[in-house]
């Protein structure tokens, strides 16, 4: 309510001024609305640790807040009050010179400006699309290299809109599709079409809109021609950032280029959930949603194929667990995980990805689920985290869930990631995977190597496979900068034919020229 109010008086100031300090003091606000929202979240859940904090420092951090927690009424627990907020104050600037990191997630209040945006994020082909949703609006910052600009339009239906149209893609309902597309459009997107000419466009969500892939989008009605080519994903390259914060953080960030790939596909088959079984050693301990999870042989395909096109280490099957995830992925710059996720409404620092398990399922870093507060925990150095065919069981999108995933992989030092907005099509989902590799592996930024391997698919797609049901749900969430992949082992056969070719020609020369002689 307190930010809504904010963000009105903000709007309404720069409607009277037209000040570049409003639309500064509008994106501030913004942010920290964010910003807050996930610090509550991260300091509600108790047991949440940190990599590369100490656990001596973490104990006597929530004894210095607990000792704050007082009953007002209670004088005599209070006369001592300054001195424990001392103790914390000098506490918490040994915790920022010690541990930036860890103290900017818990406590920190970076600021970014306009410009920052503009030098960190931006370019002579690139805009920025920041939503922020109010109780009565829905506002519109649009940020170019040189221009920015503030539309206000009434916030009401924007949410049942939403639902309506990811439930008519999820159905697959074309006719229902085609109208709520180019309703949704002309409410969130056509206001500001004339401000964003440019093919590159990075899109900060709010509220219901974070389910929405903007690439799917109608920006006109469907009259002839096929059906993708009215949709956004025609005239923009598009990422998704989790905040404008963040994003300028990992820029200023230093990042050493790894091109290894890692990538684990448990693939669900009835193999595993036997090995699984024969492991149990007590039946009332038996995971039946583990047994559930439907078999997924095109991710382990994708998987395998990797190993050969970009040179990955893969782990299928049994082999792909949670502990062996755990001790592998800080070495690599790429994380691909071929595998289900479940998204958590209720509590989305419990949204998880699922890997492969034991039987004993007692060690909660082994128990073959890796949530999102346990992402939090670890120390990445990957530029990229993909994952591939995830479920969200419902068969719903849940934006907190999401959220929740996306944040975890970018406080663990992963500024960028590939997911899906619901479960989609795994057969397709991952020839659309296999291609942005190929285009990443050219040497193309992220969004755009995403963009291309739809674009394959939708030009090559006939009927349904064009419906967004089948492509749009992958989405690219964070940074966008190129990823230097190493050399496949393709690519070490062709430099081997080649060089067997060179060597033949140039012994056959060799002997023409002698029997010349």
């Amino acid at each position: 309510m307190v930010f809504d109010q904010a963000l009105e008086l903000a709007g309404e100031a720069h409607g009277l001024n037209r000040s570049p300090a409003d639309l500064d003091r509008f994106l501030a606000l913004a942010e920290a609305d964010r910003s807050i929202l996930l610090k509550s979240r991260l300091n509600d859940f108790s047991g949440l640790q940190f990599a590369g904090v100490p656990d001596p420092v973490l104990v006597r951090e929530n004894r210095l807040i607990a000792a704050l927690d007082l009953d007002p009424e209670d004088r005599a627990a209070t006369v001592d009050l300054a001195k424990r907020e001392a103790a914390l104050a000098g506490f918490l600037a040994e915790l920022s010179r010690n541990y930036p990191h860890y103290f900017n997630l818990r406590y920190g209040e970076t600021r970014v400006t306009m410009a920052d945006v503009r030098s960190k994020l931006l370019g002579p082909s690139r805009d920025l699309l920041l939503y922020a949703f109010t109780e009565e609006h829905l506002y519109m910052l649009v940020v170019g290299a040189d221009t920015a600009a503030l539309v206000r339009v009434p916030g009401d239906g924007i949410g049942e809109t939403v639902k309506a149209l990811n439930a008519a893609i999820l159905e697959r309902q074309q006719e229902a599709y085609t109208q709520l597309s180019w309703a949704l459009y002309t409410k969130v997107f056509e206001p500001v079409a004339a401000l964003l000419m440019k093919p590159e466009l990075l899109i900060i969500p709010d509220g219901e809109l974070q389910t929405v892939n903007f690439e799917a989008l109608l920006f006109e009605p469907v009259g002839s021609g096929k059906l993708s080519s009215h949709m956004l994903i025609q005239k923009y390259a598009i990422a998704y950032l989790l905040s404008a914060t963040t994003a300028v953080q990992f820029k200023t960030l230093s990042k050493t280029p790894s091109g290894k790939v890692l990538a684990f596909a448990p693939g669900f088959s009835d193999e595993l959930k036997q090995n699984y079984l024969a492991q149990v050693t007590d039946t009332g301990l038996i995971d039946q949603g583990y047994l559930n999870y439907v078999r997924q042989p095109f991710a382990v395909r994708t998987a395998q194929q990797l190993g050969a096109s970009v040179n990955a280490q893969v782990s299928t099957g049994a082999d792909a667990s949670e502990a062996k995830f755990r001790e592998q992925a800080k070495a690599f710059g790429v994380l691909h995980l071929g595998t289900h996720a479940e998204m958590n409404a209720a509590s989305p620092l419990y949204s998880r990805l699922v890997l492969s398990k034991d039987g004993q399922g007692v060690d909660p870093d082994a128990d073959g689920y890796l949530h999102a507060y346990e992402i939090y925990e670890m120390d990445l150095r990957a530029q990229l985290a993909v994952l591939t065919a995830c479920e969200t069981g419902s068969g719903t999108a849940d934006v907190e869930g999401v959220r929740s995933l996306g944040y975890s992989f970018v406080y663990a030092g992963c500024p960028s990631l590939v997911m899906s907005l619901w479960s989609i099509d795994e057969k397709v989902s991952s020839e659309i995977i296999a291609r942005f590799y190929e285009y990443l592996a050219d040497g193309l930024p992220k969004h755009e190597a995403l963009r291309r391997a739809k674009l394959d698919h939708l030009n090559a797609a006939t009927d349904e496979l064009a419906m967004p049901y089948y492509w749009a749900g992958l989405v690219l969430v964070g940074d966008i900068e190129p990823v230097e992949l190493g050399p496949s082992l393709m690519s070490y056969v062709k430099w081997g034919l080649a060089a067997a070719l060179v060597a033949a020609v140039f012994l056959f020369l060799r002997r023409r020229s002698r029997s010349k002689a």
